[in-house]
């Protein structure tokens, strides 16, 4: 089993790794070392999803092994989502320029969140959080 997981754990890293090469200039793509809106809209589909499932595959194994106490809620998706709409949902939320600069990580927190039954005016408080944080 631990055996797995090491796998599974390099898997996921090296997905990581080999997405900013698919992004090209990372200076613009990329804010506090993350990949943001801009390189999302350069990746294809197919590339979105492998993204989403190796993100995805990561919290799963962190709220697995993490203690209940320890898990954070804003990286855990309400029901299930396929990798197709949290995807739409992202893109969605890229749609508005004033969103490219933010990390991908954290657009995805803005899915859970959504799909968590947040108010439209919490969403609009923590976009705007987002945007003052990340935004130069």
């Amino acid at each position: 089993m631990k055996r797995q997981r090491i796998i599974i754990f390099t898997v996921i890293l090296t997905l990581f790794a080999g997405l900013p090469l698919l992004a090209g200039d990372e200076n613009d793509q990329k804010t506090s070392g993350l990949l943001n809106g801009r390189a999302w809209a350069t990746l294809s589909r197919l590339a979105k999803d492998a993204y989403l499932a190796g993100l995805m595959d990561g919290v799963f194994i962190a709220t697995k092994t993490l203690k209940a106490e320890q898990q954070p809620p804003e990286f855990t998706l309400s029901g299930n989502l396929a990798l197709l709409e949290v995807a739409r949902q992202i893109d969605l939320f890229y749609a508005d320029p004033s969103h490219l600069s933010i990390p991908i990580l954290w657009s995805f927190t803005y899915v859970v969140k959504k799909s968590r039954g947040a108010t439209a005016a919490e969403l609009d408080d923590y976009v705007a959080s987002l945007r003052k944080q990340f935004n130069n």
